[in-house]
């Protein structure tokens, strides 16, 4: 059955809510106020206005132009422009070209350049730039890879014999660096995410999965000769350690390595598809003394050398996390995966020139805050050439229907790529006496011959998905090496959202002021007037209630208003155990796996320009729609494959 216009439009903003919450966030910081901007663009849309993805993104960054605050974001403490942050924010942040940043801040290419540059110019010392032969504009398109080959080599002398040169080049080299950590960092809260997973710094604390990386007796045997024969007894153990491990395997093996400043760089695995292209690395201290990160969108530390073998570069080249469960080896093995755009040929032999690493203390918690200070970018050409072999995904077919409390849900096939897994799966949107009602599963894991294959968020999988396309795509890392005849499918939990409607009429001379919702009792505990207001709503708690939380908004009296609401609550495992604060989650292995009860609301308005005083306070409050999640920890769904 084909969906209505306010179907798709809510589909694609609750997957894409990560997404929208980074655009917005340069704008407003603020995550509740966030959420109002997503409210009012996603009520245009839901009033009959055709919808594509592109125009939503659009009418959201417009919506939150109208209610920008200036940005207090800590890489931007010296930019007094506007202008500039979201030039550097849109790009190092968001990966955004110049066109696509023109387009969003609705100026032109030239301007989004002159913009960056300027923004660099004001986070340097002036010092510096005094003493620098050359401009910011030069040293950035020096790094970019966009200067002629004589304004190269004149730059490349200019470094060797001015200090002061390469001390802006560092400067620059820092600043981007730190964007690109904002951007892993960049994360809302659970609350706001609601049925959307995408991978969190908590995520990332993870105990360590071991890798199966061999598939044929003879390449080992290869291999292991290879090894005796270049290196010493030492170097076989190390290496017989690496291919035995016990963890799942990504790609094919190529073991390609090289060896600068005591710093081995080994691209283990490739992947590739018509989608993407993925090449697997491990970077080796070898005197073991340092960590070396690299987990990041770290585009800057490494270049591809011959981009024409590529079917486009529009996506960029960037750096990411191996595995959805990573932390650091104790043999300072630090790991992750090149994520690159699809290969033109069947065949191609793609060269990698790493040349700064950032190189920290051992033992230093990367996942955690740290002071880039306190780490030296340590430069070298680690130069890698890696064989790529392009193949075709393959589509296994399921065909099942199965029940999922009381939902039909239908598990369409696998779609096994080189580079993921995605379970395509039907879970269809209901209408019960005019109430809508949304329905989303959360999958824990996949099973199969001995090995766990976990969700992969870090995945654009709106690469992998067709446009338009009304099914549900679940990512998961990939099994297409294995080929297993059965696996067994692990679901995580059920999150539901109701539409409900009622309003609340306030009456601040009775608070606090009870007000029955569902089967509990919440609670206008107190208000406290000022710029801005605050209004505490409490709800009983009970872990038996029909809802885990409500969604509420405020009637506007005031075009100049602005709010946002937080909550705070407890989240529950599948055992039963109560947390109530992020600390207690950070040894948690998924934090998607539980279940979120709101015990407490706080909406907060906000007035441009002027004071509140008690007449200008909203008359009511509108309930517009309530959640509950079903934890699923003993549902596994074991699966025949063709």
């Amino acid at each position: 059955m084909e969906r209505n216009n306010n179907e798709l439009v809510t589909d694609w903003v609750k997957r894409h809510k990560l997404l929208l919450y980074k655009l917005g966030y340069v704008f407003l910081e603020v995550e509740e106020v966030i959420e109002v901007a997503i409210k009012k663009t996603v009520e245009v849309f839901k009033d009959g206005v055709d919808f594509s993805e592109e125009d939503l993104k659009y009418a959201f960054v417009s919506e939150c132009l109208k209610h920008r605050v200036f940005p207090s974001i800590k890489p931007f403490e010296n930019i007094q422009d506007a202008v500039q942050i979201h030039c550097l924010f849109f790009k190092y942040v968001l990966h955004m070209s110049a066109e696509e940043i023109a387009r969003y801040l609705q100026i032109t290419p030239s301007d989004v350049e002159k913009n960056i540059n300027l923004g660099f110019e004001a986070l340097i010392e002036a010092e510096k730039l005094e003493k620098c032969e050359t401009t910011v504009e030069k040293l950035v398109n020096y790094h970019e890879g966009r200067l002629s080959f004589a304004e190269y080599k004149e730059i490349n002398l200019l470094l060797a014999e001015n200090n002061q040169c390469s001390d802006v080049l560092e400067s620059v080299l820092a600043i981007i660096d730190e964007l690109y950590e904002l951007d892993r960092k960049l994360v809302p809260t659970p609350y706001f995410l609601e049925e959307n997973r995408p991978l969190t710094a908590v995520q990332l604390k993870r105990k360590k999965r071991k890798q199966q990386i061999f598939t044929t007796t003879f390449a080992l045997a290869l291999i292991v000769g290879v090894i005796i024969s270049s290196v010493g007894v030492a170097e076989i153990q190390y290496q017989w350690k690496l291919w035995t491990s016990e963890r799942v395997g990504y790609g094919e093996s190529v073991f390609v390595s090289t060896i600068d400043q005591d710093i081995e760089i080994t691209i283990t695995h490739v992947a590739a598809d018509s989608t993407q292209t993925m090449l697997f690395y491990e970077i080796r201290d070898l005197e073991d003394k340092y960590n070396y990160n690299l987990n990041s969108h770290q585009g800057m530390m490494f270049e591809i050398v011959e981009k024409d073998i590529f079917q486009s570069v529009r996506n960029g080249f960037y750096s990411s996390p191996r595995y959805f469960r990573m932390n650091y080896a104790e043999e300072v093995v630090n790991q992750g995966r090149l994520i690159l755009p699809p290969i033109a040929n069947e065949h191609e032999t793609i060269t990698v020139h790493f040349q700064i690493l950032p190189q920290v203390e051992k033992g230093t918690d990367m996942h955690a805050y740290y002071d880039y200070q306190q780490r030296n970018l340590i430069r070298g050409d680690w130069i890698l050439e890696v064989p790529v072999t392009k193949y075709e995904p393959r589509t296994v077919e399921i065909d099942k229907t199965i029940d999922v409390k009381g939902k039909e849900v239908y598990l369409s096939h696998l779609e096994v790529a080189p580079t993921a897994t995605f379970l395509v799966y039907n879970l269809g949107y209901e209408t019960n006496e005019q109430r809508y009602e949304y329905h989303d599963l959360q999958f824990s894991h996949i099973k199969a011959n001995g090995k766990e294959y976990f969700p992969d968020y870090n995945l654009d999988f709106g690469r992998y998905k067709p446009m338009g396309s009304i099914e549900r795509f679940f990512p998961f890392e990939s099994i297409y090496y294995l080929q297993p005849r059965e696996l067994e499918l692990v679901l995580s939990r059920l999150y539901s959202n109701y539409d409900y409607q009622q309003e609340v009429q306030i009456d601040y001379d009775n608070l606090p002021m009870e007000i029955p919702f569902l089967d509990n009792t919440i609670t206008i505990k107190e208000v406290e007037v000022g710029n801005p207001v605050f209004i505490k709503i409490e709800e009983e708690l009970d872990l038996d209630r029909s809802y885990d939380s409500f969604h509420l908004d405020v009637a506007y009296q005031n075009r100049n208003w602005g709010y946002g609401i937080s909550s705070e609550g407890i989240w529950i495992d599948g055992e039963g155990n109560q947390y109530s604060s992020y600390e207690e989650l950070m040894d948690l292995d998924n934090i998607f796996d539980l279940r979120y009860i709101s015990t407490e609301q706080t909406i907060e308005i906000y007035l441009d320009g002027e004071e509140f005083d008690e007449a200008m306070l909203p008359e009511k409050i509108m309930i517009n729609s309530y959640s509950k999640t079903h934890l699923l920890t003993d549902k596994v769904i074991k699966l025949e494959l063709q």
